[in-house]
């Protein structure tokens, strides 16, 4: 899914259900793995945890629920939501 050089941005969604793990995007529901743990990416540009977004089909697409590592002076996170923005999530579209 993702490349070297990408474009990358925030678009706007609503979340659905945490529960069954669902978004919408412009009118079209996709879902992601929440049974499994979150992937993360940190290449200088971006340093985020996220998850696949999935289309109807069950294919992944070019989305992906993110959450940024936060840069709030946390020492020693125990937690996977203590070292990241659980409270706001981004969908984030890869071109």
């Amino acid at each position: 899914m993702f490349r070297s050089n990408y474009v990358a941005s925030v678009v706007d969604f609503k979340s659905l259900d945490d529960v069954n793990c669902t978004v919408q995007v412009d009118g079209k529901t996709y879902a992601w793995r929440g049974d499994n743990d979150p992937e993360y990416m940190d290449d200088g540009v971006m340093d985020i945890s996220f998850w696949v977004l999935l289309d109807g089909d069950d294919n992944e697409t070019d989305m992906v629920l993110a959450f940024y590592r936060r840069d709030d002076g946390r020492k020693d996170p125990q937690e996977w939501s203590d070292e990241y923005d659980v409270d706001h999530p981004k969908v984030i579209l890869f071109t």
